[in-house]
């Protein structure tokens, strides 16, 4: 529950200028591939994942067989900066197994210095993507704001709102949903410290029905 909703554009509007932040078109053709974003293994926002599908092995490998049971473009795996780590936990070592049991399926090459990283790295991973796939990632987040389809797997991710289409859809270009009310209303996720020392966010916040 992220709190009120249909919040006014004002906040969005001082946080897009105060970042430089770019909204750009929905994509309106096909692209090159799918984008899979992979997390932390122990993040703790995988703990539905794990209720769910047993483990991130399960997880992953059920990602990929409904991407491929709906499209054949090739689908790019990005592994999370810290991958690798905890692979011992839920069968995440396994993970290298599930992509060789599928056609057409590899690793990024857009590597930073530092391993795989934001900023213009996954950039571009999304330039030429035709959807994203992934949990409750970040990246999902930044793909919608890059105007490429998203499709979390989880109620939780923040792309939730504006991913409205089946997996069952991602071959296809579809019209995508307006974004506005979503940026208005994630901005109203985004407090400074000085906001949240001074009470600002807690009046927000203090009276919505959990």
């Amino acid at each position: 529950n992220f709190g009120p909703m249909g919040n006014g554009p004002d906040r969005w509007h001082r946080i897009q200028k105060e970042h430089d932040i770019e909204i750009k078109p929905w994509r309106d053709k096909v692209g090159e591939y799918i984008l899979v974003v992979l997390q932390h293994v122990i993040d703790t926002s995988l703990i539905r994942m794990i209720e769910h599908y047993g483990s991130y092995y399960n997880w992953f490998h059920n990602c990929l067989s409904m991407i491929r049971t709906h499209t054949d473009l090739p689908i790019v795996i990005r592994p999370h900066p810290k991958h690798g780590m905890y692979s011992n936990f839920f069968d995440a070592y396994r993970v290298p197994e599930a992509i060789d049991q599928f056609e057409n399926v590899y690793w990024s090459r857009n590597q930073g210095a530092e391993n795989l990283n934001g900023g213009k790295y996954l950039e571009r991973d999304l330039d030429n993507a035709h959807a994203v796939v992934g949990w409750t990632s970040n990246a999902l987040t930044e793909a919608a704001c890059y105007g490429v389809p998203v499709y979390p797997m989880s109620p939780g991710s923040m792309a939730t709102p504006i991913a409205r289409l089946p997996i069952t859809e991602i071959g296809k270009v579809n019209k995508m949903p307006d974004r506005q009310q979503w940026l208005n209303d994630l901005a109203y996720c985004q407090w400074t410290y000085d906001e949240i020392k001074n009470g600002t966010a807690w009046n927000h916040i203090k009276n919505v029905n959990l």
